[in-house]
């Protein structure tokens, strides 16, 4: 499992039901809003690989931050098929979502209205073992990218079989659009999506499985990482070395070394700021090298909430 590059973006298409919604100007339109997601981090993508085979993708799922008025209406069903108004917005200058610095005054303000745009999954004939990987996968996949997050409300548009009982089962609310919504969008009525949708108070309920996992108490982030230190710590994470991370971000191996001195530091002064040290259950104070990597990174697996965008709006 990891982010999603451009390269990635024909395969993931491949995958997905919704792509008869499509005719080529509006494909070519999806392809560049999504590598401006990737690209601009206005949202998140992530995918699934077989690691028999690196460059076929199994799994993939986009996510973008929008506003409340806009997950409103999403929410309020008043139209079908998001992701493709979402294109046609975005391919005539408008913005559908929320840029990288909204996503972070959202995310340290009242909360983030997260809108699945496209995910789906490839499912070997008979494999049942494999379908089980892969729709845990998608659980995976969605803690990953999102746990952490300080969330409002969840909205994903589902176009499969058997989506709506999927989504009652993971314990969300499912809405269904009415006939004539669904002629005016031109979506046959066979083809008809649901949608999956959850708030704060939804997540509360009994059964709520994934939306409990979404809407986990969010907790501040005590070390302010910059979205440049926070690269390097999810490669960390992913079991990168200091050698890998430098050829990953095309840097020199001196200037990764330095950056992570500049994290330690980061991590040692919000420590010794800390008025609770013995509740603190971060890095303890003094270490550094390998042990201070091992005891950060414990940490961060337990405090995702670390390595998303977080603070007010920055001045353009």
């Amino acid at each position: 499992m990891r982010d999603a590059v451009a390269a990635d973006l024909d395969q993931c298409l491949a995958l997905a039901p919704d792509r008869f919604l499509y005719d080529a100007p509006h494909l070519d339109a999806l392809r560049r809003m999504w590598a401006y997601i990737i690209a601009s981090k206005a949202g998140e993508a992530g995918v699934m690989v077989d690691s028999r085979r690196p460059s076929e993708v199994l799994f993939f799922g986009v996510s973008v931050f929008v506003s409340d008025e806009t997950a409103q209406r999403y929410h309020d069903l008043t139209c079908p098929a998001l992701a493709y108004r979402m294109t046609e917005d975005w391919d005539r200058g408008l913005r559908p979502f929320l840029d990288f610095d909204e996503i972070s005054a959202a995310n340290a303000a009242s909360g983030l209205n997260i809108v699945v745009t496209h995910y789906a999954f490839a499912l070997a004939a008979g494999d049942d073992a494999l379908g089980d990987k892969l729709r845990y996968a998608t659980y995976e996949s969605f803690r990953k990218h999102h746990e952490g997050l300080n969330f409002r409300s969840f909205t994903n548009e589902v176009f499969a079989q058997g989506a709506k009982e999927m989504g009652r089962g993971w314990g969300f609310r499912v809405g269904e659009y009415s006939a004539e919504k669904l002629r005016a969008a031109g979506i046959p009525a066979d083809r008809a999506p649901c949608v999956w949708m959850a708030t704060r108070e939804d997540a509360r309920a009994p059964g709520a499985v994934f939306p409990n996992v979404l809407f986990r108490t969010f907790e501040r982030p005590v070390f302010g990482f910059s979205p440049a230190e926070q690269d390097l710590l999810r490669l960390a994470l992913d079991g990168h070395t200091d050698e890998s991370i430098a050829a990953a971000t095309s840097a020199s191996l001196s200037t990764t070394k330095r950056h992570f001195r500049t994290i330690y530091n980061k991590v040692q002064d919000a420590t010794d700021a800390r008025n609770d040290p013995p509740t603190f259950k971060g890095p303890s104070m003094g270490t550094r090298g390998v042990e201070m990597r091992r005891q950060l990174l414990n940490y961060l697996r337990g405090h995702p909430e670390e390595l998303h965008p977080y603070g007010a709006r920055r001045k353009k």
